[in-house]
């Protein structure tokens, strides 16, 4: 006999016998709709009693916070306004096939996840800790990668990798932000995630950095371009809830420092500075003011009654042509600024701070000013301008460009043996040493743009 391998057709029928239709009419006179939300509200009673102890055997938790009798009714209405008014059900479809588990482990995590990181505010909640392993560092960070990197001042790591062009953007943000005292980019080299389920399944969600603001506020932050929401949009507000739930929890401890989570718009440069000044405010040492009015993106007109304000980090790491032709090409949407007896404004100009005192007393150090970009042809010399080259190391830049005064000493010179253009980039504080440049041409030097005036306070 030769055995039955894959699939063979045949003409032959089934045989004849007993048959018993398959529907769901035993199920629907067993299971009243009123069963299905008590199952629902009673699995998500077991997730946030189960949440409701931690490592710390000593904390104490009044009765009444867990108290099944009291917490379930609540629970019981929740679900019942959720399943009204956010479920959608199909022509002819009864509301008991909610009760499968499909759908139960769905509703149960949007409904538990959105409880959590309100109930933790009152203290319900503490993390456990890996007992292995309790905390992470930066001490330790030593990896090689492929890809492009950009230097760091603010953080305990001296460069990152570029992982999008979003990511880049805020870094620069992080690194001009009056408010931010460090930070550092996260990645699986530092190994900092957050655990968070979705579709009924156990993931790890790693955010984008990690931000310690001057208060002492630890933020969380999320940093979100269009293909994560167009792609897998159920999942940002799944690691949103998470988020905000482990930082609660973990502010909780009270030995961690209070931590917050931020989730901010890719396409909005703005949002990102806007929510780094909310979490000063609210957190406490007050409000973070700047030396100029920010002007709403739909309500200004750059160049006419306001001027971008871009990191000069930003401005030095675009393309020569970019620089040219498009001051916001490879960067987020910017912010907008105008201020009280200003100059006029033109399509070319921006706001940048500047860090340092080198050019101190004409730019204090961390002062605001008014830059204007420049065009082929521009003469140089004699002129405050942000400049850029392999041979700056301005400590306060963290990277190949500086703002100084630019100086052309001298030309090749076949007697002395020079054969390239030399330039001089000096600082007004006599302490600042001066940055010699060489290149080939003498229009060359690759300048940026041209201090125009300081935004007083």
């Amino acid at each position: 006999m030769t055995p039955v391998r894959g699939v063979q057709s045949t003409t032959a029928g089934m045989a004849s016998g007993d048959t018993i239709e398959q529907n769901r009419d035993d199920f629907y006179d067993r299971v009243r709709p009123q069963r299905v939300i008590f199952e629902l509200a009673h699995l998500i009673m077991e997730d946030l009693v189960s949440g409701e102890t931690g490592n710390d055997k000593n904390s104490k938790m009044s009765e009444a916070s867990i108290a099944r009798h009291q917490l379930f009714p609540e629970l019981v209405d929740i679900v019942t306004r959720f399943v009204d008014t956010r479920v959608k059900y199909k022509e002819g479809t009864d509301v008991r096939e909610l009760s499968h588990e499909i759908h139960v482990r769905e509703v149960v995590n949007r409904i538990r996840d959105n409880i959590l990181p309100a109930a933790a505010q009152t203290g319900r909640l503490l993390p456990v800790l890996n007992r292995f392993k309790k905390t992470l560092s930066t001490e330790d960070v030593n990896f090689q990668t492929t890809k492009p990197t950009v230097e760091l001042t603010k953080s305990h790591l001296n460069r990152s990798p570029i992982l999008s062009g979003y990511e880049r953007a805020a870094i620069d943000v992080l690194e001009d932000s009056e408010v931010v005292e460090f930070y550092t980019p996260n990645s699986r080299n530092i190994g900092f995630t957050i655990p968070y389920k979705h579709d009924g399944e156990d993931k790890n969600y790693e955010p984008d950095f990690i931000v310690k603001l001057r208060n002492g506020l630890f933020l969380v932050t999320e940093i979100k371009g269009g293909g994560g929401k167009v792609f897998n949009p159920d999942a940002v507000p799944a690691k949103s809830a998470a988020s905000k739930k482990w930082c609660e929890a973990v502010s909780n401890v009270g030995t961690f420092g209070k931590w917050a989570y931020a989730f901010c718009d890719a396409n909005d440069e703005a949002e990102l500075k806007q929510v780094l000044r909310q979490k000063i405010d609210e957190f406490g040492q007050g409000h973070t003011s700047v030396p100029y009015t920010i002007v709403s993106a739909k309500e200004g007109h750059p160049g006419k009654d306001c001027v971008p304000v871009i990191s000069l980090r930003t401005i030095s790491a675009l393309p020569k042509s970019a620089n040219a032709e498009d001051l916001f090409n490879g960067t987020l949407g910017c912010e907008f600024a105008t201020w009280v007896n200003h100059p006029p404004f033109t399509e070319d100009m921006f706001v940048a701070k500047v860090f340092g005192d080198a050019m101190s007393p004409t730019i204090p150090a961390n002062s605001y000013a008014l830059f204007k970009r420049v065009s082929a042809g521009f003469n140089s010399d004699g002129k405050i301008v942000l400049v850029k080259d392999a041979a700056i190391r301005d400590k306060h830049s963290g990277g190949m460009w500086t703002v100084r005064r630019c100086i052309y000493k001298s030309g090749p010179n076949s007697q002395t043996g020079q054969m390239q253009h030399l330039y001089e980039l000096k600082g007004e504080n006599p302490e600042s040493e001066p940055i010699t440049i060489t290149v080939e041409k003498q229009d060359g030097l690759d300048v940026r743009a041209e201090f125009v005036s300081l935004l007083r306070d």
